[in-house]
């Protein structure tokens, strides 16, 4: 994980057992990933161009709410109606999406 850690995800969760980790860190590690690739920049980059506290809030913020969607919403199909991963993901990530030509 870039800059989550297993401690603040599971607190998020309210996970305290310590069997489920493994897969745990693997969705924290895809919401990043999945974050930097919507955003089209490095980490870094994003660091250096908004500033490390604005990022870490945010990012960490977006990257909580979709890896709780991952955990909550693992079954290859659901005997319910789908859920939009949530409004708050756009809204915490929107600001850093690289735009086209810069």
């Amino acid at each position: 994980m870039k800059w989550l850690t297993l401690e603040e995800v599971k607190q998020h969760l309210r996970v305290e057992h310590n069997y489920e980790d493994g897969i745990i860190e693997r969705y924290a590690t895809g919401a990043e990933n999945g974050i930097l690739k919507l955003c089209g920049r490095t980490y870094e980059e994003m660091l250096e161009t908004f500033g490390e506290e604005d990022v870490k809030s945010n990012l960490t913020t977006a990257a909580l709410l979709l890896t709780e969607h991952l955990y909550t919403h693992r079954a290859a199909a659901e005997n319910v109606t789908l859920d939009v991963i949530p409004y708050g993901i756009d809204f915490w990530v929107k600001p850093y999406i690289k735009l086209a030509g810069c």
